[in-house]
C-alpha cells in the first residue's frame, strides 16, 4: 500500500445485519456513514482514504445472546 495512491472504499453490510452503527472519523469528528439495520440491497456507502478511518459504534441489543 502507498499512501500516495488514491484509495476508495465501500462498506456493505450483509443482508439482515444489525448491532452497529458505522462512521467516518477524522480529527475527533465523527460523519455517520451506516445506521444500524438502514441500509437496503445494493447500497454500499463510499469514501477515500484520506477521509479519515472507520469508528464502529455497537447498538445495543434486548436479546443478548446473539
Amino acid at each position: 500500500f502507498s499512501p500516495s495512491r488514491h484509495l476508495t472504499l465501500c462498506i456493505k453490510p450483509l443482508r439482515g445485519s444489525s448491532g452497529a452503527n458505522i462512521y467516518l472519523e477524522k480529527t475527533g469528528e465523527l460523519k455517520l456513514l451506516v445506521r444500524d439495520g438502514d441500509l437496503g440491497p445494493g447500497q454500499a456507502p463510499c469514501f477515500g482514504f484520506e477521509q479519515g478511518g472507520l469508528f464502529v459504534e455497537a447498538t445495543p441489543q434486548q436479546d443478548i445472546s446473539r
